[in-house]
């Protein structure tokens, strides 16, 4: 009995282990939406492909309306290029701030959307949420 016991735990940990690794990809960059303290959704970006959903809390909740650009709340919307909800949260890659940026970090600023979103993105004048890396 005991060496089920073992083995069992032994299993249960290898496959623990399995989906750590394949949930925790280091290449797979994550953003929290939130409105106040709700959590509104979650935008991924891992490798070339970017990713949106909304929370189950979100999806519950009936008092906020989903975003225009993604209607459907329980759908997972995929895009090889970055929305403009989330574009339209970044300077523009002329403005200074962009290009001491830049510079300070050694990126190509208007190609590297991640980095962009990173630094400029947690909140606009236009939008009552923010955008947070996790």
């Amino acid at each position: 009995m005991k060496d089920k016991l073992n083995k069992l735990a032994h299993s249960l940990g290898e496959q623990k282990q399995q989906d750590d690794t394949s949930t925790k990809s280091k290449d797979v960059q994550r953003f929290v939406l939130m409105y106040n303290a709700l959590h509104v959704g979650t935008l991924t970006a891992p490798g070339n492909v970017w990713n949106f959903e909304y929370s189950r809390v979100f999806q519950l909740q009936e008092k906020i309306r989903p975003l225009i650009s993604f209607p459907d709340k329980s759908k997972v919307y995929q895009s090889s290029e970055l929305w403009d909800y989330f574009t339209n949260r970044l300077p523009t890659a002329n403005q200074s701030k962009v290009k001491q940026f830049a510079e300070k970090y050694g990126i190509e600023a208007a190609n590297d959307m991640v980095a962009l979103l990173k630094n400029f993105g947690h909140k606009v004048a236009t939008d009552p949420f923010t955008l947070s890396p996790v």
